[in-house]
């Protein structure tokens, strides 16, 4: 029915930015995946002695969940009841998302149960739990832990707020959220090219990137270049664009996908007022515009793009 908290971070000698985000960043997640009608938080922070602390990846996670899931835990053993059961029955339900925690959060989708079910398959939970008196004695143990975490990304901007007074946060400029921006632009020859802002670092944004596009215009990856170099005067960015908090697959591939997908229809509009029919019963695949049920009815994207760069006269009337 409710949580109350009561924490203490210690930040060692100084309070060095973003610092205390290790407390505020799980801050709309206090419930973790469970139906808690209330949450009661106070939030310290102690400077000592010590080496100054930093942040990297995660921060603020594993000691909200070692706590959260200890309570469940102990819950479970105290009133006789198997560790999963006991999570099973607070989990928010699938039929509750989207779904604003005590806190704020706002979870936008999920099937949580599901999730549990899939992993105490995977593990043979009830086979290990069933060996672990057999296996275990004095000189040897086994344990069964489980954890539910719900991990907070793509970094709600609004979150460095709460480390503001109340006074403070009215008299600045709201923060929800952020954004996340994308280009996608197409030649004369038909070539694709897209710029991204989330700076990678090796995870892959450009293969995703490409693979995104192509499906949207019926090509292959190989025939998307994608530049993944940033730069603020000519790129597409926001004060929230970089590599961090998981955000690519949560708003950078969104972002292409909306630019992807927004090139596309215009392809379909154009094939449309060509092949003299409805932009919803053409289909983009092969390098080529056609007539759904009839593909030799069809033109090339190189010829749809060509004709955009090259007679624009000639394009449907009111298309961007």
């Amino acid at each position: 029915m409710a949580l109350k908290y009561d924490v203490l971070e210690d930040v060692g000698a100084y309070l060095r930015a973003p610092e205390p985000a290790t407390l505020y960043r799980m801050h709309g997640c206090l419930s973790g995946a469970y139906r808690v009608e209330h949450v009661g938080v106070r939030n310290r922070v102690v400077m000592t002695n010590r080496c100054p602390t930093g942040l990297n990846r995660g921060f603020g996670g594993p000691q909200l969940y070692f706590a959260l899931e200890r309570v469940v835990h102990i819950a479970s053993r105290r009133l006789g009841i198997d560790h999963a059961d006991m999570v099973r029955a607070n989990l928010i339900q699938a039929d509750q998302f989207p779904y604003e925690t005590p806190t704020g959060g706002l979870y936008d989708s999920g099937d949580y149960e599901a999730c549990l079910d899939a992993a105490l398959k995977l593990t043979r939970y009830p086979e290990v739990k069933a060996a672990r008196p057999e296996v275990s004695d004095e000189s040897r143990l086994l344990g069964v832990g489980l954890a539910v975490v719900v991990e907070p990304s793509i970094s709600n901007m609004g979150y460095i707020s709460l480390a503001e007074t109340r006074e403070q946060r009215a008299a600045g400029l709201p923060k929800s959220g952020n954004a996340e921006g994308s280009a996608i632009s197409m030649n004369p020859l038909g070539g694709v090219a897209v710029s991204i802002s989330t700076t990678p670092q090796g995870q892959g944004h450009a293969t995703v990137t490409a693979q995104i596009v192509a499906d949207a215009l019926g090509l292959t990856p190989a025939e998307i270049d994608v530049a993944v170099s940033l730069d603020t005067r000519t790129s597409p960015w926001t004060v929230a664009s970089g590599a961090y908090s998981s955000r690519f697959a949560g708003v950078g591939a969104a972002a292409v996908q909306n630019a992807a997908h927004t090139l596309a229809d215009k392809l379909r509009r154009i094939a449309a007022h060509t092949l003299e029919c409805a932009p919803e019963d053409v289909e983009l695949a092969g390098g080529r515009a056609s007539l759904i049920g009839n593909p030799e009815r069809g033109v090339s994207l190189r010829r749809l793009a060509g004709a955009a760069h090259w007679n624009p006269e000639s394009l449907p009337p009111d298309l961007e």
